[in-house]
Parts: structure tokens; sequence; C-alpha cells
């Protein structure tokens, strides 16, 4: 969040405590070999707490959610959820959940697995409006997911 153009990159593979059954995959085994060989990453593989989790969530200036929509389908993303309400932009895939609630860009969602990447490129480079307008955004956010907009949607239920 500085001028200076730094990337640092944080892999989380699982976010916070419980089983991790993905670590047994060999698929993810073989993912994670591969990040690791990259150096420039940090490979957070064991299960964080509550704390650490919202503590690197708040360090993030862009989340990548490279979800497979047709795996993920309707399912929310607390991942996503939490980002919005900390002002934190995220680049999603269509077709599921997270592209209707990327929040007020929808350049951040891709089309096909070849746009992920040109995506994240295209975010980086706006990253300082993107960061304005997620902040902006958050306390909508926050305040349409609250447990008082919840009890108002139940009391006024018809």
């Amino acid at each position: 969040r500085t001028e200076e153009t730094r990337l640092q990159l944080a892999l989380l593979t699982h976010p916070w405590g419980g089983m991790n059954p993905a670590s047994d995959d060999p698929i993810v085994q073989r993912a994670h070999a591969a990040l690791r060989s990259l150096g420039s990453a940090t490979l957070i593989e064991t299960p964080l707490s509550p704390d650490a989790y919202l503590a690197l969530l708040r360090e993030a200036d862009l989340l990548l959610l490279p979800y497979d929509p047709v795996a993920y389908g309707p399912r929310s993303s607390g991942i996503l959820a939490e980002a919005r309400a900390m002002g934190v932009p995220a680049v999603v895939p269509a077709g599921c959940w997270l592209a209707d609630a990327v929040g007020p860009d929808a350049g951040l969602v891709y089309r096909r697995s070849a746009d992920f990447v040109p995506t994240a490129e295209r975010a980086l480079r706006r990253l300082p409006d993107l960061l304005a307008a997620y902040a902006a955004a958050a306390p909508a956010w926050n305040a349409y997911h609250s447990p008082a907009s919840l009890l108002d949607c139940l009391l006024h239920w018809r």
C-alpha cells in the first residue's frame, strides 16, 4: 500500500483449524511442491488460528480466488465475504456465487481459466483505485450482512 511496487504472495491452502483432507491428496501435494519451489511465495500449509487468519487477510491488497466454478456453484465463500467486509478486492471466476458477490468492479471476474492471470495483472495495475472502491463499499456490505439486517429481514418477512 505504498508507492513502491512490491509483490508479496502468500498462498493459504487451509484457512483455519480442523482437518485438512486435501493435504493427503497427491495432486495437492504436487501443487504445494511446485509452489514451494517458487521461492518468492509464502506457502501456508498449516491451519491458522482465527486471529492469525484475519491478520493475514487484513494485510492483503488483493485476493486471488481461482475456485472451480462448476464444483463451487452456488456455495458462498467465507474468504470472499470476509475480504469484502474488510474492503479487500478479489479476482474470482464467473459462473458461481463469487461472481455475484465480487463487489463494485465486475472487471475482477474472469470467464475462462486462461483469463485468470490477465485479470489478476489488470487488477494489480489498477490496485490503488480498486482499494479505494472496495474500502468505500465495505460499510454497505457490512450493514447488509449484519445481524441487525438479518433480524430486520426475519421480522418483516412476507
